[in-house]
């Protein structure tokens, strides 16, 4: 039985598949639903600084923005399909970030979107969608790019 699901997203136009299909589920199954977005605070990121760059967003400011938009969708669903929802901002790398979140929540279902990236990118950089699927202790739905072609 599904009680509790997670959806993790990265807050690009893919996301909204993603909520859309575990808002359906989480409808379905009357289940509780977990939003998670998942960001690294790199040293790049670092950078971000008005010192550094006068005039230009500084990551506090951008993190401030994502947390808008995260809040904008999680309140969405609440309001579209009444849902139990709840939303969350981790800073971890991708991968150990959305698994941690799943297994605190003790999720039942993850489900994750893919940008289908080339053969090069996948092989320089890997898939996160892919590396879920493989370490996950859970069942993940994988929601595929519904703006392109397959």
């Amino acid at each position: 039985m599904i009680k509790k699901i997670v959806a993790a997203i990265d807050l690009m136009a893919g996301s909204e598949a993603v909520l859309e299909t575990a808002g359906d589920l989480a409808q379905k199954f009357d289940a509780d639903l977990a939003v998670v977005h998942v960001y690294e605070a790199t040293d790049v990121m670092a950078t971000f600084s008005p010192y550094l760059y006068p005039g230009d967003v500084t990551f506090e400011k951008y993190l401030e923005e994502e947390k808008r938009q995260l809040r904008e969708k999680v309140d969405r669903l609440k309001e579209q399909k009444g849902l139990r929802v709840n939303g969350c901002m981790k800073a971890d790398r991708a991968i150990p970030g959305i698994l941690g979140f799943a297994e605190s929540e003790q999720a039942d279902l993850l489900v994750v979107g893919t940008h289908r990236p080339g053969r090069l990118e996948r092989a320089l950089l890997g898939s996160v969608s892919e590396a879920v699927v493989r370490q996950s202790k859970v069942p993940v739905l994988v929601i595929p790019p519904h703006d392109k072609q397959i």
